[in-house]
C-alpha cells in the first residue's frame, strides 16, 4: 500500500506539475507520477491540453504585441486617471 501511496499523485499535485513543466523540466519521477495521474484523470488530462492552448495563445499574443507599440491617447491617459481619482 505504501508503494502506491508514493506512485499516485492527487490532482492539485497534477496540475501542479502541469505548471510546473511550462516553467522548467520535470523530473523523471514527477513526468513518471504525471503521466499515471493523466492516463487515469479525465479532468486533469483536460487541464493539461488547456494550459497548453493557453500558453500557445499568450506567446503569439506576445509575439505579435512585441513588434508593434501601443499607446494610449492623452485623453484616454486622463480618463483613466479621472476614474482613480473617483476611487
Amino acid at each position: 500500500m505504501k508503494f502506491t501511496g508514493s506512485i499516485m499523485i492527487t490532482c492539485v499535485k497534477a496540475t501542479e506539475l502541469i505548471e510546473k513543466r511550462q516553467i522548467q523540466s520535470l523530473t523523471l519521477g514527477e513526468r513518471f507520477k504525471l503521466r499515471l495521474h493523466n492516463s487515469m484523470c479525465v479532468a486533469c488530462r483536460a487541464y493539461q491540453r488547456q494550459s497548453k492552448t493557453i500558453e500557445k495563445a499568450i506567446s503569439r499574443w506576445m509575439h505579435i504585441t512585441n513588434n508593434t507599440t501601443h499607446h494610449l491617447s492623452q485623453e484616454k491617459k486622463d480618463k483613466i486617471i479621472e476614474e482613480l481619482k473617483k476611487l
